[in-house]
């Protein structure tokens, strides 16, 4: 694809970012003046690659009420290119997948990703100064999420446990009430207090399976809207069946995760951990733990923890905001976005392009006080 451009300032000549003209249009209208004479712009875009051939850039400085005085430079090219002299670097684009292995912070001032299977850290930058790479994430339904990549993120840091006898110590009032602060619904199958089998303290609890399949038991936990969770839970099967396992937005009135199988059937205890963000809005949440999805299977849970946490790993990043920016917050959130879908597109690319100005011998020296207009003439063509 090649375009004929003529640019003038910060005009929009059209607004889809994506395309030759927009892209050029941005570059020069939103770029930034250096000593040595470098003009720099930053924004994000799914493009891999453009190519910038020879143009005419006119330098135009705006001296109040004296006037206009225009200088014209001719250069012998206009180069676009990212940081290094490198291509964007497109870490994937055919979709990865997320879930409950995954850790994504959508809260300002702590956010965060974190995919399981891919080390994100080798595109981390220098929060206030210099972040090269954005990340753009796309859900299911098309909505995006994007910022740009800060430091790399640190070990997991979690919050205390925002459940209340998550190990099940503290008895109920007694009869259909066996534990203090959990709701049971035994159905059609059965719960017990189990004191023979347990991972710490003296009780867990036993959830046996009956026709229906449903059995369970749910705690509240309050939360943060965007604040990334982790669950973990120590929990054993009946050598054939294991436990299930879900999160309840109460606030929103919607299942968070889908159904998920404990991934346990053997006779020991072995400690789950998984995780979720809080959606939009959201400020109280359950968790469910379920019987076997086989009427007659009995599955064990003890110490159950929710908690908050500020860091996702040492192979995810930190997102902030803005170009060079310390902020950690997303540069642009869609409403429609799903906080905790299974299964995003995402793609790591340059942030900012250089255009470098110069002919043989020609210097230019952008320090001024007054304010530039720039226009220049190109073609663009996608690489």
């Amino acid at each position: 694809m090649s375009t004929r451009l003529g640019i003038s300032g910060s005009e929009k000549l059209l607004p889809e970012p994506e395309s030759a003209v927009g892209i050029a249009s941005e570059l020069i209208g939103n770029s930034r003046r250096m000593a040595d004479g470098t003009l720099k712009t930053d924004f994000i875009t799914r493009k891999k690659s453009w190519q910038l051939s020879w143009a005419e850039l006119t330098r135009k400085q705006t001296l109040g009420v004296d006037g206009v005085v225009t200088e014209a430079l001719r250069a012998s090219t206009l180069s676009f290119m990212p940081p290094s002299g490198e291509g964007p670097v497109v870490e994937d684009e055919t979709g990865a997948t997320f879930g409950v292995d995954d850790r994504l912070s959508m809260v300002n001032g702590v956010a965060f990703i974190r995919v399981a299977g891919v080390d994100l850290s080798p595109w981390a930058g220098t929060e206030g100064s210099d972040t090269p790479y954005n990340i753009i994430i796309t859900d299911q339904g098309g909505a995006v999420a994007a910022g740009f990549i800060g430091a790399t993120d640190g070990t997991v840091v979690a919050g205390p446990n925002l459940l209340t006898n998550g190990d099940f110590e503290t008895a109920g009032v007694g009869g259909a009430d066996i534990w203090a602060n959990w709701v049971e619904d035994a159905s059609d199958g059965a719960l017990a207090n189990e004191v023979g089998s347990v991972h710490g303290g003296v009780d867990a609890t036993k959830v046996t399976a009956g026709v229906s399949i449903d059995t369970s038991i749910y705690n509240a936990a309050a939360t943060t809207p965007g604040w990334a969770h982790r669950v973990t839970m120590w929990t054993r099967g009946d050598a054939t069946f294991g436990g299930r396992w879900r999160v309840w937005d109460t606030t929103n009135g919607a299942w968070i995760t889908a159904m998920q199988s404990t991934g346990v059937t053997g006779e020991s205890y072995v400690q789950v951990v998984k995780y979720f963000t809080a959606p939009v809005d959201c400020v109280a949440v359950r968790l469910y733990c379920f019987c076997p999805s086989t009427n007659g299977g009995a599955a064990y849970f003890d110490d159950i923890d929710v908690e908050e946490i500020g860091h996702g790993g040492t192979d995810g990043v930190h997102i902030v905001s803005a170009l060079g920016g310390s902020i950690r917050n997303w540069a642009s959130i869609e409403s429609t976005f799903d906080y905790n879908d299974t299964a995003y597109v995402f793609d790591v690319n340059g942030s900012f392009f250089t255009v470098e100005v110069g002919d043989g011998d020609v210097s230019w020296n952008l320090v001024d006080t007054a304010p530039i207009r720039y226009s220049v003439s190109l073609s663009l063509r996608e690489v």
